[in-house]
């Protein structure tokens, strides 16, 4: 968020309450991550529940379809039997690998020491491509108007933009 022109500085300080990590931080964090986001997702599936009801389900064109009707099995009871046998299954397996799989079993590592580690980031493996344009991108800034204009890294906008631009472009393309 620093690394944004003009107003980074700014919405760090908002986000964080001061400078970084701020006393903040884990209050404001927690409470979006508890209220907002899932009353968010909330509104979300209840939008897309009623515009369900309303509009009904997009079906392929075959025999006996038409555009004010929609073939096909009912809410209740096949889809819910449905999803409830999915989640049934998907809660056995999550159980099973939580009884009989480890990960990482602290007593063959041993504590936790950061100095073992490269790097002070271990990205998830679906952001390991922008960690990696992170860590390939020479340190390139741009001085606006000498030192008061601001600064604008390009080691920062230039990995975190370009590869998010052709995926998006892919995307919608």
């Amino acid at each position: 968020a620093i690394s944004l022109p003009l107003v980074g500085t700014w919405i760090t300080f908002f986000l964080f309450g001061g400078e970084y990590p701020g006393g903040d931080v884990i209050p404001r964090f927690y409470s979006l991550h508890i209220l907002l986001i899932p009353g968010i997702l909330l509104g979300l599936i209840t939008a897309h529940m009623i515009l369900m009801w309303v509009q009904k389900h997009t079906q392929m064109p075959g025999k006996g379809r038409t555009n004010e009707n929609v073939v096909g099995a009912p809410f209740y009871p096949a889809f819910m039997v449905k999803a409830g046998a999915y989640f049934m299954f998907t809660f056995g397996v999550i159980a099973g690998l939580g009884t009989f799989a480890q990960i990482n079993p602290i007593w063959l590592f041993g504590p936790y020491t950061p100095a073992d580690i490269s790097a002070g980031s271990q990205p998830d493996f679906y952001m390991g491509f922008l960690e990696g344009s992170l860590r390939l991108m020479p340190s390139w800034e741009i001085n606006l108007f000498g030192t008061a204009g601001g600064t604008i890294p390009l080691s920062v906008l230039i990995p975190a933009l370009v590869p998010m631009g052709i995926i998006m472009t892919g995307l919608a393309l």
